[in-house]
């Protein structure tokens, strides 16, 4: 698997070589966790348009939300196999529309998004992975998820499967990435408690903690780190 980087300035840097190894770890510490907030997001923005029988019930969950400008939350996350958890962390979400949010994981790294690009912040080897969210459903559907796309849950099937428990399936040959995302819904405040992303045998579980409403800038600037551009992983 290859991945060839352009540096910030663009000037090229020399081909690089992925082994597969770490690029699954990338993509399952940065894409799994992050469908749960995507997902999120989406909801906030067009609520309306969950097609599936439980569009009104769902739609209802989210709806005291979407008029709220900026919201925080830390997390608990939980990376998970079928013999049990791999490894525990905790972290921090913090939004602001129109799309401006950052995931931070205490003293590790960062992904920041823009609108436009998503960061992916290597702080223990001084480098950003900066990548253009792109209007590609079929090919790069968590982040059109991002971009806050109203086609985005033409790909989904929805099934309540007790009070306040939803699942979502991706429609076939639509992502690669994610096999169900388990929503665990609160009756009252913030929509939702917990969720889990599965992909495979492999999961993530984020249990939402401490929500507050207020505004937080977020900094873009990454002095000191070197800036690969558009990877392909």
């Amino acid at each position: 698997m290859r991945c060839t980087c352009l540096l910030k300035d663009s000037k090229l840097s020399s081909e690089r070589r992925f082994s597969p190894s770490k690029v699954s770890a990338l993509l399952f510490s940065y894409f799994l966790p992050l469908s749960f907030f995507v997902f999120l997001f989406s909801a906030f923005f067009f609520g309306g348009n969950v097609l599936s029988s439980f569009q009104d019930e769902l739609k209802q969950k989210f709806f005291s939300l979407q008029k709220i400008k900026n919201w925080q939350a830390d997390f608990d996350e939980e990376i998970f196999e079928y013999s049990g958890p791999i490894k525990r962390r905790e972290g921090r979400i913090i939004f602001s529309k129109p799309f401006n949010f950052k995931i931070s994981y205490r003293g590790e790294e960062e992904v920041l998004s823009d609108g436009t690009l998503i960061y992916f912040v290597m702080k223990n080897k001084n480098k950003v992975y900066a990548k253009e969210l792109k209007d590609e459903v079929s090919q790069n559907l968590l982040f059109e998820l991002l971009r806050g796309s109203d086609k985005v849950f033409d790909f989904f099937i929805v099934k309540k499967v007790e009070e306040d428990v939803f699942e979502l399936y991706p429609k076939k040959n639509v992502i690669k990435d994610v096999s169900l995302i388990r929503l665990y819904l609160n009756p009252v405040a913030f929509p939702i408690r917990k969720v889990e992303v599965i992909r495979g045998k492999f999961g993530v579980r984020l249990e939402i903690k401490n929500v507050s409403f207020k505004d937080e800038r977020i900094d873009f600037s990454f002095d000191g780190f070197k800036i690969i551009r558009e990877p392909e992983f």
